[in-house]
């Protein structure tokens, strides 16, 4: 952490907006398996149930996160293994010619990842429940 104590940097919004966007993208694909094949009755309205559904499960995500920046965590589960980075010869990319180094999310030190991880939780989970609450208030579907 820097000295005014704060965990999120700028460099950091790149990972949050790609973990965002990945589990988004996730979570609708589920959403609509889900509203094709199980829920054949129409017993559940896609966005009022099912966008609740995801939004807590990713703010219970977002609270396991939360306990692993405060240190708990479950041995030999959730540990991650080392892998060796592939080497990449013989091309160029767009951050080569970029002022700025452009850090990804294997860069980031336990801490920033999962101060990541909870940010993506975290609004991934007032995206998916938003859709559902206001549907619920206005009695649609």
């Amino acid at each position: 952490m820097d000295k005014k104590g704060s965990l999120y940097h700028s460099y950091m919004i790149r990972p949050i907006l790609y973990k965002c966007v990945t589990r988004a993208a996730l979570a609708v694909t589920a959403l609509l398996l889900w509203d094709r094949y199980v829920n054949t009755a129409g017993r559940f309205s896609l966005l009022r149930d099912g966008c609740v559904v995801a939004g807590i499960l990713f703010f219970c995500l977002a609270w396991f996160s939360y306990l692993r920046l405060d240190g708990v965590m479950v041995h030999h589960m959730f540990e991650e293994r080392k892998k060796k980075k592939p080497v990449r010869r013989g091309y160029t990319d767009i951050v080569d010619f970029a002022d700025e180094h452009i850090i990804s999310y294997e860069e980031l030190s336990q801490d920033e990842r999962a101060a990541c991880s909870l940010a993506a939780h975290l609004i991934c989970g007032v995206l998916f429940v938003l859709p559902g609450i206001v549907c619920w208030l206005a009695g649609l579907f």
